[in-house]
């Protein structure tokens, strides 16, 4: 991190500037300027972000703690030698690189057909329809000049570009060129399996292409180490493609290969001593997805750019969304004691909550969510109360709607038809989507099947961007931002909503809602998840480890 922080220029557009961009492109330059006005639109908001707190301590490990306390019965609470409290750690949560995952992890199948970027680009236009900007009555802070100038762009790009499908298609494992020294070996046939560490990438490029490839995978490695603390040196190796029976291809977890995690045992989610990231894991999120897109660029033969670009950014999509998941199961009892409700999490001191939240809060991936907003104890302290007052914001909705409520929790409400006999959603009333007033629904007993496929569409589609091949940079790396804000993101807002949700139905005493939790652990579509009865397997299995 400290190489990356000298470079970032601290601006709504750093990352602009570094993709070297072909501004000679007409197209790749109104995709720049309309990228630029998708940044602007926290920043506007949030003129003085913090600095990256210099000389942090680091980062608690799992041998740091001495002693272990059962914080209810999905979490333990670590101590240090002092009987300070260090960690918060999820007993449901085991880590996904560690050696028992790999194997059982199917990450993704590929192939995409004849989708081409005409009808991404109908998605994300469909979206943006669905959300009024400012001045026609939305809640976002884009005004109706922007939108317009938006859409411009995109019409533009479909115009020109619109035709483009994924080159992962047809017999496109003929064109992946194998290293001389992993030719003969079983796992080092494309047209069988092969890992993305077996491709022979230096053959397809000249010494400049070269100089930017290498430059930016090492980047890359390093930035997802530090975001996720692991050793990403490796990670090549660990993603394979392979066969399977229907004749097309799976990306999984390689077989046998290296753990990049140090043994079996449950995950933080709360560290109390490294807590304040500020903006920094933001930036990380947003340059490994900037190295990216430049290390597709550099590689000229689009089959292998596209499978590289593609594997990797499945794998760090689902690590990441995974471990979003969990710290926001524990953020529910970490407000919830801040409230003064009924909490696992009671026993923490208002210094230990606050910490705690703000760890949580400076540790959201989202490019808007981090990037140009101070996360301290003070903003955590407000998030907790602006929860509350966006309770009354959605009750215009849901008056507007003719729901009858009743709470769950201060934040969450059962909701119903008028004379309704069963209710029909359990409704988020604390958060709602950008650009949509109209509080999340978490459950949805009408439609049960409707957001998990929705889901799975929004989630195919962002795949199959990452292995399209756009000619510039700035064109391919506008459309992911473009997805990222209009798709997206409610998306994974949505899911750390839901994951709070689960949390709370678990503390509330002599009610069953595991038909709830069931569904909201179906609407995660992440496949490193355990299920119900996997996850309570290994709570058991966590409490033995730890001595609970």
């Amino acid at each position: 991190m400290k190489k990356v922080l000298p470079i970032l220029l601290l601006s709504a557009n750093f990352f602009l500037i570094a993709l070297d961009l072909k501004a000679e492109d007409p197209v790749n330059k109104e995709a720049k300027e309309s990228s630029k006005i998708l940044t602007d639109l926290y920043k506007k908001e949030n003129p003085h972000p913090q600095k990256q707190p210099r000389d942090q301590p680091p980062y608690v490990k799992f041998e740091d703690v001495k002693m272990w306390k059962a914080a209810g019965d999905h979490h333990a609470a670590g101590y240090d030698e002092n009987n300070n409290l260090i960690a918060i750690y999820d007993l449901t949560y085991q880590n996904t690189l560690s050696i028992e995952f790999f194997g059982r992890s199917l990450l993704g199948t590929i192939g995409a057909g004849d989708f081409n970027l005409r009808e991404l680009i109908r998605m994300i236009r469909n979206a943006m329809n669905d959300r009024q900007p400012r001045s026609r009555g939305g809640s976002g802070p884009m005004p109706s000049e922007d939108y317009k100038k938006i859409k411009k762009t995109l019409t533009k790009i479909e115009t020109q570009y619109g035709d483009l499908t994924s080159p992962l298609k047809g017999e496109w494992w003929s064109q992946i060129p194998i290293k001389q020294d992993a030719r003969g070996r079983r796992l080092a046939d494309p047209a069988v399996s092969f890992k993305l560490s077996d491709i022979d990438v230096d053959s397809v490029m000249d010494p400049v292409q070269k100089f930017t490839y290498d430059n930016n995978l090492r980047q890359m490695q390093a930035n997802i180490s530090e975001m996720f603390n692991i050793d990403a040196t490796r990670l090549f190796e660990q993603l394979t493609i392979q066969r399977n029976k229907n004749g097309s291809f799976d990306l999984v977890l390689t077989p046998n290969a290296p753990s990049l995690a140090p043994s079996s045992q449950p995950d933080k989610v709360v560290d109390l001593v490294r807590y304040q990231n500020s903006f920094g894991y933001a930036l990380l999120y947003l340059a490994i997805k900037t190295a990216l897109t430049n290390i597709a660029g550099a590689i000229p033969q689009p089959v292998v750019a596209a499978i590289i670009k593609y594997a990797v950014n499945r794998w760090f999509e689902l690590y990441e969304e995974q471990l979003s998941f969990h710290r926001f199961k524990a953020y529910e009892y970490i407000n919830e004691a801040e409230r003064g409700d009924v909490s696992p999490f009671s026993f923490m001191t208002a210094d230990e909550r606050a910490r705690s939240g703000v760890y949580i809060l400076s540790h959201e991936a989202g490019i808007f969510h981090t990037i140009f907003q101070i996360r301290d104890k003070a903003f955590y302290l407000k998030s907790v109360q602006d929860e509350l007052t966006s309770v009354t914001a959605n009750q215009t909705w849901t008056n507007a709607e003719k729901l009858g409520l009743s709470p769950l929790s201060p934040l969450y409400f059962y909701a119903n038809k008028e004379q309704a006999v069963q209710n029909d959603y359990v409704l988020v009333m604390g958060g709602r989507p950008r650009f949509v007033q109209a509080p999340f629904i978490a459950v949805d007993y009408r439609n049960p099947y409707d957001e998990q496929i929705k889901r799975n569409i929004i989630k195919s589609v962002y795949d199959i961007m990452h292995a399209m091949q756009l000619p510039f940079p700035g064109i391919d790396f506008f459309m992911i931002l473009l997805y990222d804000v209009f798709l997206m993101d409610d998306v994974r807002d949505a899911m750390r909503w839901e994951a709070r949700l689960t949390s709370l139905m678990r503390n509330i005493p002599d009610t069953d809602f595991s038909s709830e939790i069931e569904r909201i652990y179906a609407q995660r579509v992440n496949p490193f998840e355990f299920d119900l009865d996997e996850e309570n397997a290994y709570v058991q299995r966590s409490k033995e480890y730890l001595g609970l």
